[in-house]
């Protein structure tokens, strides 16, 4: 149940209190009652997941706390009023999450499909995916900057200028800024194949349901209008995910 809690004597103190006890929102008088009815359909778009889905949940707890996280609780958010694309997310800070589940994905796939799609997730979790990425993207930006710095100083005389500070030297840093990026691109994209890969082999060791995940991996590309054999070069330096028959091949290939 979703609980929006109303008061005509609102406090930072208990407002802070109502959403530590899981109350939706905090809402104090005088209120617009247009706004409220908006809060309202939010809240009832955000649901607990139901009874029937009890077995889910608690599996997706006990795969949480295999990953090392505390899964706080699991809700169901209304995806399909805006995209027929099914999805899931992990939100939260540290190791407590909470997992949205898109009503495209419940109402599709299967309890094992399902698991094996949050346990693709606590894998990218499990295996550090994140803070990588986040320390790839952070060294490759201060190296990108610094690369452009000194090809630009360098390249000043190709094209007859003579300082740095020339306003009309400036589509220099972009030309090289596009140059480096391209050069970029394919390697960033093979690191983030290279931890999908990861995500989907811990999916199958956790779960235990190879075949499940191939037909969720199918299922969610036909939903989502995916290439499945893009070609190789297209695959190697615009994708960031190995095309679904490269995800297939490497799980059937899993021990």
């Amino acid at each position: 149940m979703a609980t929006i809690m109303l008061t005509a004597y609102g406090t930072v103190e208990t407002a802070v209190e109502a959403m530590k006890e899981g109350a939706f929102d905090y809402v104090t008088k005088p209120f617009d009652p247009d706004d409220l009815s908006h809060l309202i359909r939010n809240a009832a778009k955000q649901i607990s997941l139901t009874e029937e889905n009890e077995i889910l949940r608690e599996q997706i707890k006990i795969l949480g706390k295999d990953a090392g996280l505390n899964v706080e609780n699991v809700f169901k958010f209304n995806m399909s009023k805006k995209t027929k694309k099914a999805n899931a997310a992990l939100t939260g800070f540290g190791k407590t999450k909470r997992i949205l589940l898109g009503d495209t994905l419940l109402d599709n796939y299967d309890e094992d499909q399902i698991e094996t799609v949050i346990a693709h997730e606590f894998g990218h979790y499990k295996n550090k995916h994140i803070p990588k990425q986040l320390l790839i993207g952070t060294v490759s930006s201060f190296l990108t900057f610094y690369l452009i710095s000194i090809l630009h100083y360098y390249s000043l005389s190709w094209f007859s200028f003579s300082s740095i500070v020339q306003i009309s030297s400036l589509p220099l840093l972009a030309l090289w800024g596009g140059i480096i990026g391209l050069i970029e691109t394919p390697v960033t994209n093979l690191i983030s194949r290279k931890f999908e890969y990861e995500a989907d082999n811990y999916a199958v060791f956790s779960t235990k349901k190879k075949e499940a995940f191939i037909q969720t991996l199918e299922k969610l590309t036909d939903q989502n209008l995916g290439d499945r054999e893009p070609h190789p070069f297209v695959e190697w330096f615009f994708y960031s995910h190995p095309s679904i028959t490269n995800r297939i091949e490497n799980i059937r290939s899993w021990n």
